[in-house]
């Protein structure tokens, strides 16, 4: 929704405030993931702290206001339901109250239907830590699909299809994994620009010479990098 840079300056905003409140707050969480504005973390100094901890939070901005769900079982975070379980955190599908599948009958594209079954089990593979749940949702799915519309016959290539699926993830897991630490040890430029890539028409050495005064304009920092780039374009 919005323009295509929203969700972004969001993630941003949303990170300046996060900054403020772990840096300046006296107890911190033991464990903080944010995607863009909805936070799950795991909170070990009381229900009392905890409180206090959201309600400053509440003061760091005048129109942002954080609503919290607290609970020592279950706690929802985006479509994953986080339940801990003999001191273990286990998860399962979460579904919001409003949530609802695409029709089989409106005019969308054929390959987007069918993008949409077919990614749907591997979705409940890749969210549910055990098979029992798993496969729970994998019954609730097949009737919920039935009542959009969708063919019987497909419904059951789409699940069959999801134990392959499952276990090319689990192949290149290790990978993945070596891969993000890999990444995570690499150390980026606090001033590198980038900028949307089209196939169709490279950027050039003569298009950043053009532009060069407007991309320096914010700090000479960003002359050795664009230079840096422009000898890497020419070569």
């Amino acid at each position: 929704m919005g323009t295509c840079m929203a969700s972004s300056y969001a993630n941003l905003f949303m990170g300046v405030i996060e900054e403020q409140l772990l840096g300046s707050s006296a107890d911190k969480p033991l464990v903080w993931l944010r995607y863009i504005d909805d936070i799950f973390l795991i909170w070990t100094h009381g229900r009392p702290k905890l409180e206090t901890f959201i309600k400053y939070a509440n003061t760091l901005h005048p129109t942002i206001k954080f609503i919290s769900i607290i609970s020592k079982t279950n706690i929802p975070f985006l479509d994953v339901m986080v339940l801990e379980q003999n001191n273990t955190l286990q998860t399962d599908l979460y579904n919001k109250f409003t949530f609802n599948h695409l029709h089989w009958t409106p005019c969308h594209p054929q390959q987007k239907k069918r993008s949409t079954l077919y990614s749907l089990p591997f979705r409940l593979v890749r969210i549910c830590s055990n098979s029992e749940p798993l496969q729970t949702r994998l019954e609730q799915l097949s009737t919920h699909l039935r009542s959009r519309g969708f063919p019987n016959r497909q419904i059951e290539t789409a699940i069959k299809k999801k134990d392959k699926k499952s276990q090319t993830h689990q192949d290149t897991q290790s990978y993945t994994d070596a891969t993000e630490k890999r990444n995570r040890q690499i150390e980026y430029h606090s001033s590198s620009h980038i900028t949307p890539h089209c196939y169709i028409s490279p950027p050039s050495s003569k298009d950043i010479s053009q532009f060069y005064t407007l991309l320096t304009s914010a700090g000479s920092r960003y002359h050795k990098c664009l230079w840096q780039l422009i000898a890497d374009l020419k070569t």
